[in-house]
């Protein structure tokens, strides 16, 4: 690459925040008077520690103010370490070749990329290495923590310093959050609005705000997943360094169309699930993700000051029985538990202070009456009521004082007894009913830096954040399972050579290598050999044409259920091979499989699928549930066993169900399930097991029809 006349080269930056934030020199390419973009840039670099040298570059020489302008870098007066290109899109290629040349280390591209463009062509080859670009539709960053604005959205204000970094996909997304009125709770280490590129993308700015010292707390707003496997690493460096990462996720811009020759199976287990898959994919990678803006707000609030959570156990204290109980609807919809307080406190004083409390009542406990004209007879209840080994967390419901009359010192009173009742084993906080100002963590040290969160669905949907940014960091501890008795190499043998969907013998033989429980079958090539077989299982039995060309068995009448005795099989094998030989070639044709019957409490459709960015997948949904069709859910592979059993919780089959379901053998086959799909991921594109029968517990897990699809890469 020709160098220009600032031809000396540039020492790389330590790190791609210190490209972006201590960058000496800014050239504003294509700044023009007129520009919104360059006027914001300007107003924002005008607001750090060190203002950087700025000058436009613009061909017909438009001054933007006092600011020198050149034709080209080429002529620029200084090297320019910083390049923000307000230019179109077309021109971005050119324009980061020529300020590389020039010597910068980072650039800024603003204008958004027409359809189909981003990722293919962006950023150009031959940039050096280190070089960060930002964007495309990216607005550049700011940090407050180092005092450098290179941001391009009007802000009202300088925005407070603290320990939060934030990416967002959005500009505008990020300017709502920089003017949002934080009370004090937090301030923000960097923002980075990256845009969706795949440069210095999300997973690049996660990387970079993890190994960030300024960082303690990371939120996220994102629309696409650019790159699914380093935004993984990234968050795993992020949870190892302590710092968990929360996300709000908006309308994909990449959704993948699903790929032509898409199998019955692989259509069975994805079919209008993209969301979920995504959802799926970043609880595996660890993220803890809320549903609104606001919610982001409260989460980050909550972690700045309070940390993970390790429980999920919610203790909710409310100033009226209608407060309460919009409580507890709140944090159950968030998946949280609120179990009955039941028993003595474990801790918030003596004996005979516990016993003048009174019983520390139900959950939610109701304040209202009782103690509104006593204000110590509350500050007692609450205090027994938060000292209860049974939460995790104690939340009081209702308006934080605000003043210093008596209602205002009745609230305080009450808030500081729940800090006192929980001690250092529960986590205390306070929820307002509404949305509105909230006071400063600090203001009032009585409750221990302990957060006033706004609004009861965003308080839940946080406190739920905190529980699952604390089991993510446990879970990076926790081992992969390696089931025994596994051989890789030898499983994947008969996978090898063209694509193509395997028999249900073939499939199921699959299954059992990797010590997934199939029910009892067998190949059968004569009625004799099935009416045999059947005999010696002893039970009712099911018939089913065995060939790779009919995946949807059923709907093509070639299944026959619950068989008893030699006559009704030998018809069921005769039956169900004669309409098969009209619809498949003969050699295509393998017989009937003969399989026990099996019975259970829940059906489910369970397997693996190959997504084009997220990789592998561990699917399921429910088939015995009435109504709609259920809900997908998904995790990566390979899947450790708390995964396995926050999988099974999400269909309806978690720990309130143990007692009716065998949700241990369920998590066994999902951990296998991991574990082929981590295997023979380069080989198998999709696993259908359908159905997957549970049943009571104890008594395990059976597949009783599968299906494999083999689809090299």
């Amino acid at each position: 690459m020709a160098r220009t006349k600032h031809a000396a080269p540039v020492a790389p930056a330590g790190s791609a925040l210190d490209a972006l934030f201590s960058a000496r020199s800014v050239a504003v390419v294509g700044g023009a008077p007129d520009s919104y973009w360059t006027l914001r840039l300007l107003e924002n670099l005008a607001l750090g520690r060190t203002r950087p040298r700025a000058f436009t570059v613009h061909p017909h020489g438009r001054k933007v103010g006092s600011l020198p302008c050149v034709a080209s870098l080429s002529d620029a007066p200084v090297p320019p370490e910083l390049a923000v290109l307000v230019t179109p899109y077309a021109q971005a290629p050119a324009l980061l070749a020529e300020a590389a040349a020039a010597g910068a280390r980072a650039a800024i591209v603003v204008d958004d990329p027409p359809a189909g463009a981003a990722g293919a062509t962006f950023p150009p080859p031959g940039l050096p290495p280190g070089f960060v670009v930002a964007g495309p539709a990216s607005l550049g960053a700011l940090s407050p923590a180092r005092g450098s604005y290179p941001f391009l959205g009007r802000l009202l204000e300088r925005p407070p310093a603290g320990g939060v970094g934030l990416v967002s996909q959005s500009g505008g997304v990020a300017i709502e959050l920089l003017r949002t009125d934080l009370s004090g709770r937090f301030g923000w280490s960097h923002v980075l609005a990256v845009g969706p590129g795949d440069s210095f993308g999300a997973a690049a700015a996660l990387e970079a705000l993890a190994a960030d010292d300024d960082t303690r707390v990371i939120g996220a707003y994102l629309e696409t997943l650019e790159d699914p496997p380093r935004l993984a690493r990234a968050v795993a460096a992020a949870l190892r360094a302590g710092k968990p990462v929360v996300a709000v996720r908006g309308p994909d811009r990449a959704l993948p169309a699903p790929p032509a020759d898409q199998s019955r199976a692989e259509s069975s287990l994805s079919a209008g699930a993209e969301s979920a898959f995504v959802a799926g994919f970043l609880r595996h990678c660890g993220v803890a993700e809320v549903p609104t803006l606001e919610a982001l707000v409260e989460a980050l609030a909550f972690l700045t000051h309070r940390g993970v959570l390790h429980g999920r156990r919610v203790g909710v204290a409310a100033l009226s029985s209608s407060a309460g109980r919009l409580a507890a609807a709140a944090f159950r919809a968030a998946g949280l538990e609120l179990p009955a307080p039941g028993g003595a406190p474990g801790a918030g004083g003596s004996a005979p202070a516990r016993k003048r409390a009174g019983p520390p009542g139900s959950n939610p406990l109701d304040l209202t009456g009782r103690v509104l004209d006593r204000p110590g007879d509350g500050a007692r209840l609450v205090r027994a009521f938060a000292a209860n080994d049974g939460f995790d967390v104690v939340v009081f419901v209702g308006q934080p004082p605000r003043g210093t009359t008596s209602s205002d010192r009745r609230l305080a009173a009450w808030v500081e007894a729940l800090s006192q009742g929980a001690g250092k084993d529960r986590t205390a906080i306070a929820a307002q009913v509404m949305h509105g100002p909230v006071p400063a963590p600090a203001a009032d040290p009585a409750r221990r830096g302990n957060p006033v969160l706004a609004g009861l669905g965003e308080a839940a949907a946080a406190v739920a954040a905190a529980c699952a940014a604390g089991e993510a960091l446990r879970r990076l501890a926790e081992p992969i399972p390696s089931p025994a008795g596994i051989d890789p190499a030898a499983a994947g043998a008969p996978l090898l050579g063209p694509a193509r969907t395997l028999s249900e013998p073939a499939s199921l033989e699959l299954l059992g290598r990797y010590g997934i429980p199939v029910a009892p079958w067998r190949l059968c090539t004569t009625a004799t050999a099935a009416s045999r077989f059947a005999r010696e299982l002893g039970t009712r039995v099911a018939v089913k044409a065995a060939t790779p060309d009919v995946p949807a068995k059923a709907a093509a009448g070639l299944v026959r259920l619950g068989l008893d005795g030699d006559a009704a099989v030998r018809t069921a094998f005769h039956d169900v091979t004669i309409r098969a030989q009209a619809l498949v070639r003969p050699e295509r044709l393998l017989g009937a499989t003969v399989m026990g019957m099996v019975e259970g409490t829940a059906r489910l459709l369970a397997g693996l699928v190959r997504h084009p960015r997220l990789g592998m997948l561990v699917v399921a949904r429910r088939a015995d549930l009435a109504g709609a069709q259920p809900a997908v859910v998904a995790r990566g592979c390979p899947l450790r066993a708390s995964e396995a059993y926050d999988l099974a919780a999400e269909l309806g089959l978690g720990a309130s169900s143990a007692s009716a379901v065998d949700v241990d053998a369920l998590a066994n086959v999902l951990v296998r399930l991991g574990r082929l799909g981590a295997d023979l991921g380069a080989i198998v594109a999709a696993v259908c097991i359908g159905p997957l029968i549970v049943a009571e517990r104890g008594r395990g897990c059976t597949a009783v029809d599968a299906s494999v699809v083999v689809r090299p890469p």
